[in-house]
């Protein structure tokens, strides 16, 4: 598959429709290419944003200058995930936030589509990024909490939206500021 096959696309799109929001989710080169083209939103974990941008990141202040840093170069939304340690969103209403409960057994498997379908989903319906950021990250704990492939129920999502935390970055706790990002064991930065 050709490495600009996503930059392609997003022209594309943006050539024949007006009002159609773009999500992007991949890695390496792919985003690269990609974001070159300004998705409306970008959906990278830790690691991909790393090779994203070229560069570890370092602490939780690197991570919102290069939260910032995306969203200056006029994309709109950008959510980091990090697996169990939640997700940050970036946007122009704000920069948040989320976590979901602690699930038993979880699996990782699927988890940043679910969130990323539970994001469009909400923001489809509310037009509100805080809101779908929180509902995005309900989705995913509720993928966490299921075997394998199996995806949530809409009630299984309801639920863990009741105990999921969101707030604005300026309002996070230290100690989750020392936590996030965490290095992954094992895990090398290539830029390809």
């Amino acid at each position: 598959m050709p490495e600009d096959l996503y930059a392609r696309l997003i022209k594309e799109i943006r050539r024949r429709g007006k009002n159609t929001l773009i999500g992007l989710d991949t890695d390496g080169k792919f985003l690269r290419y990609g974001v070159g083209e300004k998705p409306d939103l970008i959906k990278p974990n830790i690691w991909e944003l790393e090779r994203l941008m070229s560069e570890r990141i370092l602490n939780f202040e690197h991570l919102c200058q290069t939260g910032e840093k995306l969203l200056k170069s006029g994309i709109p939304f950008i959510i980091v995930t990090m697996g169990d340690k939640g997700a940050i969103g970036f946007s122009k209403d704000g920069f948040f936030y989320a976590n979901g409960p602690v699930v038993n057994n979880p699996g990782s498997v699927g988890c940043g589509d679910v969130l990323l379908a539970g994001f469009v989903l909400s923001f489809s319906q509310t037009g509100n990024f805080k809101e779908s950021l929180r509902f995005a990250v309900a989705s995913a704990t509720a993928k966490a909490a299921r075997a394998f492939t199996d995806f949530p129920s809409p009630d299984e999502v309801i639920q863990l939206l009741k105990n999921t935390f969101i707030c604005g970055l300026e309002d996070l706790d230290e100690e989750i500021k020392k936590s996030i990002p965490r290095e992954m064991p094992g895990k090398k930065l290539k830029t390809d």
